[in-house]
């Protein structure tokens, strides 16, 4: 490519950037107070709410309260010492539940010493020894000094104390003056007074400053209610004004019931009067059902007269592994009419198939005719497989003739590869033939490696020989670099 192609590309991508930049000062400007909040409350969810998980001591954790239990010295720095995965890390696990009620204040004082880079081993004790000792946990939670982490902390101790009296920790939230930090207080605790006061849980959602714009809470507080007293879940589900609220908790005693009765759950439905609630009901029921019979919820919808109540049937139809063989469930597919909804539920299908047996998946997916629903199977295929078994992806998009089918196949391929060894994928990019997909793959290769690490991406760029393909990821990455970094972007394109 010339200088001057290059001078073009630069003034367009600077003139683009520039214009994000405008804009998003401007948009800036206009952040308020509830975005914050919003971040705060999903920080809060991910670092604790969601993931803590307290199991009953087994064998393997109650050992090292033995003869060969580590010292606390040991397990501080242990701790310190090594990168945890998290808390599925069996060995975290087993260091955590090890310690005894009087040694976790001590270890989370030490940890504290070690600023933020302990704090989710920080949180997940606090979490800990809150069954215990809920208000001495909480009451340190609230000395942490960062702003930021001592909302995690807080946090952090009232699950652990929700878990155990749920209503008691409600309670203690309720008293936290208006803000961020109550609203979020009362939501983690609701989960858990959902499981044992359904009732008041919902009360508490309805009847409180909790932000109630958050969707799925109703579904949540249902599903716990229907495991505990169906016929009163349904009872009350019908009771509630609010058509928003209503309806989740239809469709949540729906699918509850369907689980264990899918005819009756059927009458219920049935019988209500709002066309609307009928079919969101009926499509909870049929996606359950079909979950475990797939053929007699096919056979249920196709009964049905044609209309809006039957496409809700069709629509709720999902596949689960084991309950019926991938072949006999396409075939099944077959009897549903022409359209997105028989493409969905294929899709669902073939899926699945591919986690168990990729190499039938594919053949079947070849045989299918050319055009957009097999074009969508391809991509989500190559999607999947590029991640668990690359090598069957390639071979397969290497039997794909060139059309849309191998653009989206090669571009999904890399797509999922650069995020794990861009070098590799960039390195397959090149063995391909020249033409659209390699193109296009090229293109948005280097403007991914552009948004993630724009110097690592110029260093690839000056190993490619030159060529067509080097523009193309040039081309790429100077308009995405652009976007971010107009100087360094325009310095290193002139140097070309």
């Amino acid at each position: 490519m010339k200088r001057n192609s290059w001078t073009g590309l630069i003034a367009v991508a600077v003139a683009a950037a520039l214009g994000g930049y405008f804009i998003g000062v401007h948009a800036g400007k206009s952040r308020s107070v509830d975005a914050v909040a919003v971040n705060v409350s999903e920080t809060n969810d991910n670092s604790a709410a969601s993931r803590h998980h307290n199991p009953a001591p087994t064998n393997s954790q109650t050992e090292l309260a033995g003869n060969g239990r580590l010292s606390l010295e040991q397990i501080e720095a242990k701790l310190k010492s090594q990168s945890w995965n998290g808390y599925s890390d069996n060995s975290y696990q087993r260091l955590l539940f090890s310690l005894t009620p009087a040694e976790i204040p001590i270890l989370v004082s030490h940890l504290e010493k070690n600023g933020s880079q302990m704090s989710e081993v920080r949180n997940r004790l606090l979490m800990i020894w809150a069954e215990s000792d809920p208000q001495a946990a909480l009451k340190y939670a609230e000395g942490v000094k960062n702003p930021g982490e001592r909302t995690q902390a807080v946090i952090s101790a009232l699950t652990g104390w929700a878990e155990k009296d749920a209503a008691a920790a409600v309670a203690w939230a309720r008293k936290l003056p208006p803000g961020p930090l109550r609203t979020q207080a009362l939501m983690s605790s609701i989960n858990y007074l959902a499981s044992q006061d359904p009732a008041g849980a919902l009360d508490l959602y309805l009847n409180s400053a909790i932000k109630r714009s958050e969707a799925g809470n109703v579904s949540m507080i249902f599903n716990a209610w229907s495991e505990k007293d169906l016929p009163m879940a349904a009872q009350k589900a019908l009771q509630l004004g609010t058509s928003r609220y209503r309806s989740e908790a239809i469709q949540a005693v729906a699918s509850k019931w369907a689980e264990k009765d899918p005819a009756s759950a059927l009458v219920w439905v049935n019988g209500l009067a709002n066309s609307n609630e009928k079919r969101q009901g009926i499509s909870s029921i049929m996606s359950q059902w079909s979950s475990k019979d797939c053929a007699g919820a096919i056979a249920y919808a196709q009964q049905l007269p044609n209309g809006p109540l039957k496409q809700s049937a069709l629509s709720g139809l999902t596949y689960e592994p084991g309950t019926l063989e991938p072949n006999n469930a396409l075939a099944l597919a077959q009897q549903l009419p022409a359209g997105s909804i028989r493409n969905n539920f294929e899709a669902n299908v073939i899926n699945q198939w591919a986690q168990i047996d990729p190499t039938a998946a594919l053949e079947y997916v070849k045989q299918m005719s050319p055009g957009g629903p097999r074009n969508q199977l391809v991509q989500n295929l190559v999607s999947t497989l590029a991640n668990e078994n690359p090598e069957i992806a390639r071979e397969f998009i290497s039997t794909l003739p060139p059309g849309q089918a191998l653009n989206s196949a090669v571009m999904q391929y890399v797509q999922t590869q650069a995020n794990d060894d861009p070098e590799a994928a960039l390195k397959w990019l090149q063995q391909l033939p020249d033409g659209a997909a390699k193109k296009n793959a090229l293109q948005n290769l280097s403007s991914q490696l552009a948004q993630s690490d724009p110097s690592r991406a110029a260093e690839f760029a000056n190993t490619l020989p030159a060529g067509s393909a080097r523009d193309q990821f040039v081309g790429g990455l100077v308009s995405a670099w652009a976007e971010t970094d107009v100087q360094q972007a325009v310095q290193w394109a002139s140097q070309l």
